[in-house]
């Protein structure tokens, strides 16, 4: 259940279909397709654990699948294999949307990575708390706190995190691929400055309207 949990959580957020009791997921009409690659060694834990090798035979999966985007709320080390994957992913015109890392020194990974857009969290005010890393050229600032997230036997719950709002970045990239189905990886990150309110630190820091 515990899987199954974290697996609702960021679908619920990127494509919930309103059934007049439950929410509104970002995009309600893609679709999903789930790739189990975490599992919980500590059923009371709310952390996932991910490997290197369960990581990439998802995103291997993904490629093979040629979804449009791929959703990473995870963080953790750089990893060489999955970096190159995901190289991969972007030349294949897949979009990639990770988690970044909030109380660290780096984003982390795969966040850090030119080719992913990175997404950190506000509030339903859109207050941030800014990371302490600068290195990222554009940051995607997406409702992350306290949001409201299926989970199994037809409950809901609040949770925060930087993993909320990547589902959010992912739900709206999913909402351009169905206007635009032959927008670019790298055509997409202009679409979301453009679409965005600058955040209070520079221009380069952008807040996501949704």
């Amino acid at each position: 259940p515990h899987n199954v949990g974290a697996i609702l959580r960021s679908a619920g957020v990127i494509g919930a279909r309103a059934d007049g009791i439950g929410l509104d997921g970002v995009a309600p009409d893609a679709a999903l397709t789930v790739v189990k690659a975490c599992w919980y060694s500590d059923p009371t834990s709310a952390k996932a654990a991910c490997s290197s090798w369960t990581l990439a035979k998802a995103v291997d999966f993904a490629i093979n699948e040629k979804v449009g985007v791929i959703n990473l709320s995870l963080n953790g080390r750089p990893d060489d294999l999955l970096a190159r994957l995901l190289a991969a992913a972007h030349r294949r015109g897949i979009v990639l949307v990770a988690a970044a890392a909030e109380e660290r020194d780096d984003p982390g990974f795969p966040a850090a990575l030119d080719i992913v857009i990175p997404a950190i969290s506000c509030d339903v005010d859109g207050t941030v708390s800014s990371p302490r890393w600068r290195s990222a050229d554009f940051v995607a600032v997406a409702p992350g706190r306290d949001i409201v997230v299926p989970v199994p036997h037809g409950r809901y719950t609040l949770l925060s995190g930087s993993s909320l709002a990547a589902a959010h970045v992912t739900g709206v990239v999913a909402l351009l691929l169905q206007q635009q189905p032959d927008l670019t990886p790298d055509q997409i990150q202009p679409e979301l400055r453009a679409s965005a309110h600058p955040g209070p630190e520079s221009a380069a820091r952008s807040e996501l309207g949704l």
